[in-house]
């Protein structure tokens, strides 16, 4: 399985948290996470939700 670091803000606020997990997870975890407007980051990029 293929693990990734997810990494986000809660609100856009305080440190960052971070977790490894699987990646797929992290993905639909990070476009969760940006669709409420908190800054979210995979293997260290930013996660986009615009399309490409």
């Amino acid at each position: 399985m293929k693990m990734a670091v997810l990494e986000y803000k809660v609100l856009g606020l305080g440190d960052w948290i971070k977790t490894r997990i699987s990646s797929r997870c992290a993905y639909l975890l990070a476009e969760e996470y940006k669709a409420l407007g908190w800054p979210t980051r995979v293997d260290g990029k930013v996660v986009s939700t615009e399309s490409a």
